[in-house]
């Protein structure tokens, strides 16, 4: 045997304990393995199920609902066609679909939004350039169950791959070509399980189902537990000898003492039973469903102040530090999903809205929401600030007027309403110079 191997059968690669089991075969830490369950997004029972459970329901609505918060804000010189674009999409009620949408694609894994065109050729790429106006008919939300796939891109160097080329409407037979849907997903998820799902996504529940049934039975355990912690226990004379010769007598019995035992009737007993009452005191059980809620909110990267609408322990801690990393990344992942749909869908709307695609950009309202004494403290400063400039000769009162018009609570300030008060004190100006030409 050479020296080589004799130092490699004395080698062993972990730390033995032989008195605590560890690196033995009963250490549960090199013993522990992890299988992942069944597929839930395979489940559609389950999955709209579970969406109807309070805290799975907030899950998915809760990032959704705050990526439209604020808005979208569109940017063009030519106004009047921004706001009647507005109007276009309110009609189509797009936003409202496009929320559907991101929500199914959580709580399903996938949905889709459908573009029908007038041309009756949904099986033909969608192409802009064809489009003319008033060619979309209308937008359609679905969830993944309502559509399946076919035609599966297999080819790992295309950037379509594991993508379908052609989708089907369930209860129809009519092709539609992938350019004319946009697919959202829940999870990011690998490439194996999109072969498994056959190129739709993952639901969430995929990692928040074992956390919300815990944090679903806890209070029931805890209720359980509480009733049962008071322990009733009858000192029954001969209490053996009846139970083995009359299994009625006993039963009765008890169920006399406990019918006559209440807050306000005394319990009565023979002479010769006796009756003790074993009281269980528990303390921290609120701090046990803490623990669940808190694993809740950390898979579904949710702030607890949000996600319960609680305020955060501490003094002066109003989780603003939690609430700007849950903003970010909402910007990250859910903003960035709808700005990928708007930019597919705008050229496509304004094409078939106007006959030529509008060159636009677009904004998000602001995530941050101030309060009404944040909101108070920053007009008093803004008015303190227009006092001083408008002393110093910086600023007119109606420059100071203008910075109102986005104001709610002026609302009889407007740029209308700026504009005439412009041009009145304009047209004053221009009488009283000759006024005061003659008098010279």
């Amino acid at each position: 045997m050479s020296l080589h191997s004799r130092i490699t059968n004395k080698t062993t690669d972990g730390f033995n304990n032989v008195f605590k089991s560890i690196g033995s075969q009963k250490d549960v830490t090199t013993n522990t393995t992890y299988s992942r369950n069944p597929y839930i997004s395979l489940d559609y029972n389950k999955c709209n199920g579970l969406y109807t459970n309070s805290l799975a329901g907030k899950a998915v609505d809760i990032p959704v609902e705050d990526a439209f918060r604020g808005g979208r804000e569109l940017i063009c010189e030519d106004t009047d066609t921004i706001e009647d674009y507005n109007d276009y999409l309110d009609d189509i009620c797009i936003d409202e679909k496009l929320m559907n949408a991101m929500k199914w694609s959580k709580i399903f894994g996938s949905a889709v939004l459908v573009i029908v065109s007038e041309d009756d050729e949904m099986d033909q790429p969608l192409i802009v350039d064809n489009i003319k106006k008033g060619d979309v008919k209308r937008i359609i939300a679905l969830d993944r169950w309502q559509m399946y796939s076919t035609d599966i891109n297999r080819n790992p160097l295309d950037d379509s791959f594991l993508e379908p080329y052609y989708y089907y409407a369930t209860r129809t037979s009519t092709a539609i070509h992938h350019t004319r849907v946009i697919k959202l997903d829940g999870l990011t998820t690998t490439l194996y399980d999109k072969e498994v799902l056959n190129g739709w996504g993952l639901s969430i529940y995929e990692r928040l189902y074992k956390d919300i049934m815990n944090a679903q039975m806890s209070p029931d355990l805890l209720i359980n537990l509480l009733v049962q912690s008071n322990l009733d226990v009858f000192h029954l004379e001969n209490f053996n000898d009846t139970l083995t010769n009359n299994d009625d007598l006993i039963t009765k019995r008890l169920q006399y003492a406990q019918m006559g035992k209440s807050v306000f009737n005394g319990l009565m007993l023979d002479k010769e039973d006796n009756y003790t009452n074993i009281a269980k005191n528990f303390s921290g059980l609120d701090s046990i469903h803490d623990i669940f809620i808190n694993l809740v909110c950390g898979s579904a990267e949710i702030p607890k102040t949000r996600f319960m609408g609680e305020q955060s322990a501490g003094l002066g801690n109003e989780g603003a530090g939690d609430m700007k990393i849950y903003y970010d990344r909402i910007e990250a992942k859910e903003r960035n999903q709808l700005r990928k749909v708007y930019n597919y869908l705008d050229p496509i709307l304004t094409k078939s809205r106007y006959g030529d695609v509008l060159d636009f950009d677009f904004t998000f309202g602001s995530l941050f929401q101030m309060t009404d004494a944040q909101k108070s403290e920053i007009r008093n400063k803004d008015a303190q600030t227009n006092q001083i400039y408008m002393t110093n000769g910086v600023i007119t009162p109606l420059e100071a007027k203008e910075s109102l018009i986005k104001d709610d609570l002026y609302s009889t300030i407007t740029s209308e309403s700026v504009s005439e008060e412009s041009d009145l004190l304009r047209e004053i100006n221009s009488i009283e110079e000759p006024f005061n030409e003659s008098n010279k």
